[in-house]
């Protein structure tokens, strides 16, 4: 999927192909469900799929880092529970929010954690997110 995407980045990029991409297949959703329009951004996507150069490009084009949508919340939490350390170091540096609250696991931490992504974990949590908020489907980070 990464190769794909490198070499076709262009072409998804434009909104209406994003749309009909996004009505055929969405990451974060099984293969026997019809996903119908997308939930998410493409930075979410992007995040997701671990494709760190349109990660870039949609930043530098100014994409909102913490848009909520999507099954995990948000891009920054698509990228930890991905366990991508670099995706995430990009948002964190990019001002992604570690205290956003939405999606299945609540934050970033608990989607780490909820795949065992320590070394994420740990990157989040130099951030100074609130350990104690309960939210999702796994509580808090404890």
């Amino acid at each position: 999927m990464a190769r794909y995407a490198a070499e076709f980045w262009a072409f998804f990029e434009e909104e209406v192909t994003f749309q009909r991409w996004s009505r055929l297949y969405q990451a974060d959703r099984g293969w026997d469900n019809d996903p119908g329009p997308p939930r998410a951004s493409k930075l979410y996507y992007s995040c997701l799929n671990g494709l760190l150069a349109p990660v870039e490009d949609l930043i530098s084009k100014g994409e909102d880092i913490n848009a909520q949508g999507g099954r995990y919340g948000n891009a920054l939490q698509a990228a930890s529970f991905d366990g991508d350390r670099e995706i995430v170091k990009l948002l964190l540096d990019k001002g992604a929010d570690v205290n956003v609250q939405g999606g299945e696991h609540g934050n970033a931490p608990q989607a780490a954690s909820s795949k065992g992504h320590r070394e994420i974990v740990k990157l989040l949590l130099g951030q100074g997110p609130d350990v104690n908020v309960e939210g999702g489907e796994d509580g808090n980070t404890h």
